[in-house]
């Protein structure tokens, strides 16, 4: 059997890694319209600053396009805002001011869905929308292997599902007119690719 790192001296082209992150969330706009249970409509607006905490891991395999650019898919485990997490799953393009198998800059940017880990509630809840922009530092181990460090912010959209206030449970879909969110973050991570 070839290990992962094996197969990237083999083949240069390919790459793989995994990343971990810490994620401060820092922005929140929310608007969610619907009728509760009583009957009486409900319209909720809110945006401001909201701090959050949130972690990730995240695996990517991906080939290099040329010297200096790559192109990777990511998947993994993330947080977007509180007590929601999803299975992310994204395309990033990277470019780096060097040679990928040289210290150095590097700017990326990635765009994808978000498959939500399941809540107690029996719906499912539609995929949330990421984006992501950020800049790192290369440290070249070797020729086919690196230590990132990344900071990037991070923006995502959903359509969350909404709590009666009065009964304290999902509001059924039906009910619902809008129901929409977005959330800012600011991403500090480190990853090992080879």
């Amino acid at each position: 059997m070839v290990s992962g790192t094996d197969l990237a001296a083999r083949l240069p082209f390919l790459k793989f890694g995994v990343e971990w992150g810490y994620d401060a969330g820092f922005m929140e706009f929310h608007h969610f319209n619907y009728l509760s249970s009583e009957g009486y409509r409900i319209n909720d607006k809110w945006m401001g600053a909201r701090y959050a905490t949130n972690g990730s891991i995240l695996l990517n395999a991906g080939i290099r396009l040329k010297e200096k650019s790559t192109l990777a898919l990511y998947g993994g485990y993330s947080g977007i805002c509180e007590g929601n997490r999803v299975f992310p799953l994204s395309l990033r393009y990277t470019f780096n001011r060097n040679q990928y198998s040289r210290n150095g800059m590097f700017y990326y940017a990635d765009a994808g869905i978000g498959l939500h880990v399941p809540k107690t509630d029996t719906r499912v809840q539609s995929p949330c929308i990421i984006g992501r922009l950020g800049s790192g530092y290369r440290m070249a181990l070797s020729s086919f292997c690196s230590l990132d460090f990344m900071l990037s912010l991070k923006i995502s959209y959903e359509n969350p599902l909404i709590i009666d206030p009065d009964t304290i449970t999902y509001v059924p879909d039906t009910d619902i007119r809008t129901s929409k969110a977005f959330y800012g973050a600011i991403c500090i991570s480190t990853a090992f690719n080879f």
